[in-house]
């Protein structure tokens, strides 16, 4: 019996008995397990994850029933490769123990199954999308403050964030553990766009400064407008070297942790 079985596990009763002329009979009948395992989403979509099944008998001592394994890494011949997970390893391990409700000893048998998710529909449809909405935000900076569109661009890019968002929330795994690594960028990229916006409001406050908003003559009207391109090349350098920066840095965190 699986010591963290979920529901019922189906076995085919119909399987029929091997004989062997020695008097040996082996009944080996294809049975379906459900087990629950505890996951570490904080790299998803490049997360792995180890998930153990042990196997026992809470009824029968190693005098009636005793398990043993042939081998410690399961026979996967059979295996049918999955479209989300990749199977790293299969190994089992046999343990022999004395509970303090009786003197007789249960032997058990514990399958360790290493597997890792497979990220290329997450980038297709996660990643890549937020890394062109982080880009497009640089481009605000790029663009001159006369062409009167730089408030509608960043608008548009934080409406795009915000419809992705909704989109997106029902493939992230959710959890109040850890903040997936998938979800650490989503709120770097809405910090990001955020911050553009206010810049720019204050870009264009500085480009659009003339003397029937503010007080000064008439000579320093031009000067402000190339303050304002200033301030546009400089915070263009500086979101290109932040974005480029954050996001490496975030989805290198998973290659750093497996070198340590």
């Amino acid at each position: 019996f699986g010591y963290r079985a979920v529901g019922k596990f189906q076995v085919d009763q119909n399987t029929k008995a091997l004989l062997r002329y020695n008097g040996d009979v082996s009944w080996m009948p294809p049975a379906i397990f459900k087990s629950s395992c505890s996951i570490d989403v904080t790299y998803f979509p490049f997360d792995t994850q180890n998930c153990t099944m042990k196997f026992g008998s809470w009824t029968y001592d190693k005098a009636r029933v005793n398990l043993v394994i042939k081998g410690n890494e399961a026979n996967r011949k059979e295996y049918w490769e999955s479209g989300e997970w990749e199977l790293l390893d299969v190994l089992g391990y046999r343990h022999e123990r004395k509970y303090n409700c009786c003197p007789e000893i249960y032997p058990d048998v514990t399958y360790s199954f290493h597997i890792r998710r497979l990220p290329l529909f997450y980038m297709i449809n996660l990643i890549i999308p937020c890394l062109l909405i982080s880009f497009l935000t640089v481009l605000v900076f790029y663009l001159p403050s006369d062409c009167g569109e730089k408030i509608t661009l960043c608008i548009s890019v934080l409406l795009s964030l915000t419809v992705f968002l909704l989109v997106i929330t029902e493939i992230i795994p959710s959890t109040s553990l850890v903040i997936p690594l998938i979800g650490q960028y989503l709120l770097f990229t809405m910090i990001f766009v955020t911050l553009s916006i206010v810049i720019t409001v204050f870009v264009l406050n500085v480009h659009f400064r003339s003397e029937n908003t503010h007080t000064m003559p008439p000579w320093i009207e031009n000067d402000w407008k190339y303050v304002g391109m200033v301030i546009d090349r400089i915070f263009l350098w500086i979101f290109i070297v932040v974005c480029v920066l954050g996001t490496t840095g975030i989805f290198l965190r998973p290659l750093l942790d497996d070198t340590h």
